[in-house]
């Protein structure tokens, strides 16, 4: 609850927690993981020292946030109130403001915690280990990246040491029959937009006889690129359209779950394979919040 008795009103908001709690020390270094950094973290041992003016408090029983306001927030009041120094963190600040029954809810959890800070940092240490600071996802990333790299380049190996007996120009369902009844169908005047609709491919665009070499030889570099994380996401888009290029001339043979999956996954991976990505900030900010 905010706490107006006591006038301290520092430069900037300002984190109070006990120094000498493992289990807070933990969360403060989750705290401190912020790229920017909006709220300094002090111990209450170490507060008079730098603020005498700062109020008396039982800092031990729980945190404080004292505002450049004037304002303070003790418990979970002051958890929420710390994430909403930061965007799109602020959500529980304004429900237990706004909410009495979020508010009880809140810091009967906070106490909850609080009474067995023992307990809760062997969760922690059995769950993240010795370090509780905010993920990167740069190792998962790095290895996603490879490990989908190599994946789309025994996709393109297997099925272009297949591809002229399946759906070649002399194959079982020759892929420019498909592109000519395609066009037929939508009569020879259409649009190069309303085909490429139907039947979204880059074979429309090369000859009959190189085509498909081009499109196999262009996906193979783009996963050699992304397996040696060169140009990832563009590395990722291109993979994707030269697949997706192949599939829909060559349904019956490509019409699998496996297939679909793998357009799929490419089609998303390019926000997640390099650090850095909305996705990957997205994952972070839901990983700091209370």
């Amino acid at each position: 609850m905010a706490d107006n008795s006591v006038v301290f009103k520092p430069p900037r908001p300002i984190l109070v927690w006990d120094g000498e709690c493992n289990f807070c020390r933990l969360c403060v270094q989750r705290f401190g993981s912020h790229r920017e950094n909006k709220v300094d973290l002090i111990p209450y041992q170490s507060l008079h020292k730098k603020w005498p003016q700062a109020p008396i408090e039982n800092y031990a029983s729980a945190v404080y946030l004292f505002t450049p306001t004037g304002k303070s927030y003790r418990a979970a009041a002051a958890v929420y109130r710390f994430y909403a120094e930061y965007p799109w963190r602020g959500w529980a600040n304004w429900a237990y403001e706004r909410f009495r029954w979020f508010a009880l809810l809140s810091e009967w959890g906070y106490q909850f915690v609080a009474n067995n800070r023992k307990s809760f940092a062997r969760l922690v240490r059995v769950f993240w280990g010795k370090s509780f600071v905010l993920p990167t996802y740069r190792t998962s990333a790095w290895s996603y990246g490879r490990l989908l790299g190599i994946t789309i380049l025994i996709a393109f190996i297997s099925l272009w040491v297949q591809s002229a007996g399946l759906f070649g120009p002399e194959g079982i369902i020759p892929f420019n029959e498909n592109l000519d009844q395609v066009r037929l169908n939508n009569g020879n005047g259409s649009s190069a937009v309303s085909r490429l609709l139907e039947k979204p491919t880059w074979l429309w665009f090369f000859p009959v006889t190189t085509g498909m070499a081009t499109l196999f030889i262009t996906g193979c570099l783009s996963a050699l690129l992304l397996i040696l994380g060169l140009f990832s996401p563009i590395a990722v888009l291109v993979s994707w359209s030269c697949y997706l290029s192949l599939q829909v001339v060559a349904t019956p043979f490509l019409n699998f779950q496996w297939d679909l999956l793998l357009l799929g996954k490419l089609c998303c991976s390019q926000y997640f394979i390099y650090p850095g990505s909305w996705v990957q900030s997205i994952l972070i900010s839901l990983s700091l919040m209370p």
